[in-house]
């Protein structure tokens, strides 16, 4: 009583507590016992003389630090991440 239930994950949260589970995914609980997630959105990143391409997820870190990045190379050698 009093706390949120997400059945995907089978975690209870307590009201106003966010976590992060599986893929990169945020739920947090909230006073009307709801519950919500967040995700991950898809990047594109083009950059005229840059190679770029996806890193993977860092399930180490929490959402959205865990979301993947973009590491783009320009031509001269340049790194510029996203």
């Amino acid at each position: 009583p009093g706390k949120c239930w997400d059945e995907t994950h089978n975690i209870t949260l307590t009201v106003g507590e966010s976590v992060t589970v599986g893929d990169c995914i945020r739920i947090t609980c909230y006073k009307d016992l709801s519950i919500s997630g967040a995700s991950c959105s898809p990047k594109v990143v083009q950059i005229d003389n840059f190679e770029c391409k996806e890193l993977p997820m860092d399930l180490s870190q929490d959402y959205p630090d865990c979301c993947p990045k973009i590491q783009c190379v320009g031509e001269d050698g340049s790194l510029v991440v996203f």
